[in-house]
């Protein structure tokens, strides 16, 4: 099983219930102290026993609801849950696999996923954050507007797709000890920096290489059949010095149909989001169809670097029209990967600092901004000869 870092961490920066951001590098130190903190803890040292699972959540059916699930299932799921933080993962897979052929099973879904995300604390209080993904059959053109896999086996642009998967083994080692130190680097994107002695040698070659092979990786990101290959590539874009031509890249990618590649896209883009001339240069339209895809690890990316392109009145008009309906869905779910990003957008989209269990003032404003809309239309036809 591959822990989800990029889910956990865009999720602790955009959940401050007073919606300021704060300073950036103060709250990035913040960020990088406590996830250390979270892996040599929650990650390193198994449970004794099972935690029951304290926040469960459907999203994209009214077939299926929590109260049910808890009835039917509970048992498994709690199981689930201590088994997540067992050395040997295999148990794990087996156990969602099967609890996710069982609850779907009588349904006519497109897509069911039983997803499971860590949240915050000691091994043994660390609460773990369950959603049932699903996508109903006539949901799925407009939700899964995916391309078909790719069955390309192209050569590995001068070895830097291995050296990649290399300096991820490495980086999470070094995550995992505590050891990893600043994750801060020069690129349009870090996961794990280049600062430590162990990760410099990657730093150089990354910044040398990528350049001289970023149509061949270009290649790989859109014909490798390894999603894996894929997803490092598209990691590995961030190094181009060319913004412009990794936005056009990875915006592209966000339709791919690995949710792993998609996920690695978005987080480049949602980390390029952050400086204001660069997240010109990401179009507004392919993240709101995004914020509605199928797996929570999807919205939670969606919303991240949605949060980053709200600023105008261009992309509040769009994001209110297209999304603000899912804004509230993600607002009103347990979990925290997408109901903390979820209120982010909301708070940037309205310069309100409405809680995130303030549904009612949430609604209102996207319903009085809504009509503000219509109001404005009324008037301009008005006014057209």
């Amino acid at each position: 099983m591959t822990t989800d870092y990029a889910a956990i961490y865009d999720h602790q920066i955009t959940t401050n219930p007073s919606c300021a951001l704060g300073d950036r590098s103060r709250t990035f130190t913040a960020i990088l102290a406590c996830l250390v903190a979270l892996v040599t803890t929650a990650w390193i040292t198994p449970r004794a026993a099972a935690e029951p699972v304290r926040t469960l959540d459907v999203y994209g059916t009214d077939e299926l609801d929590v109260a049910t699930l808890r009835a039917e299932f509970g048992a498994d799921l709690d199981r689930l849950a201590s088994l997540y933080f067992e050395d040997d993962r295999e148990p794990f897979g087996e156990l969602r696999e099967d609890l996710t052929e069982r609850i779907g099973a009588g349904h006519d879904f497109a897509f069911i996923k039983l997803s499971v995300v860590p949240g915050w604390g000691a091994a043994d209080t660390v609460p773990l954050w369950t959603t049932v993904d699903v996508v109903e059959a006539e949901d799925a053109a407009r939700r899964m507007p995916f391309r078909d896999e790719p069955t390309g086996t192209p050569a590995d642009p001068g070895g830097l797709i291995e050296r990649w998967t290399e300096y991820e083994r490495t980086g999470n080692g070094l995550m995992r000890s505590g050891n990893l130190g600043s994750i801060r680097c020069d690129a349009l994107h870090c996961l794990h920096g280049f600062a430590h002695p162990d990760l410099a040698p990657f730093g150089e070659e990354f910044d040398r290489g990528v350049p001289a092979h970023r149509d061949e990786l270009l290649g790989v990101l859109r014909s490798d059949a390894e999603p894996g290959h894929r997803a490092a590539a598209a990691f590995l874009l961030a190094h181009t010095r060319d913004a412009e031509f990794t936005a056009v890249a990875l915006t592209d990618a966000i339709f791919d149909p690995s949710y792993v590649v998609r996920n690695a896209a978005m987080r480049v883009l949602g980390q390029m989001g952050r400086t204001p001339e660069y997240a010109a240069l990401i179009p507004i339209e392919p993240i709101l169809v995004a914020v509605d895809f199928p797996t929570v690890y999807d919205r939670n990316k969606a919303l991240t670097t949605l949060r980053w392109l709200v600023a105008t009145p261009e992309g509040k008009h769009a994001t209110v029209t297209r999304a603000g309906d899912q804004l509230m869905a993600m607002l009103r779910l347990e979990t925290g990967p997408n109901r903390g990003p979820a209120h982010q957008v909301l708070c940037r989209l309205s310069g309100e600092e409405f809680g995130e269990r303030d549904h009612a003032a949430w609604q209102g404003w996207l319903d009085g901004y809504a009509a503000s809309l219509d109001r404005a239309d009324a008037d301009a036809r008005a006014e057209s000869p």
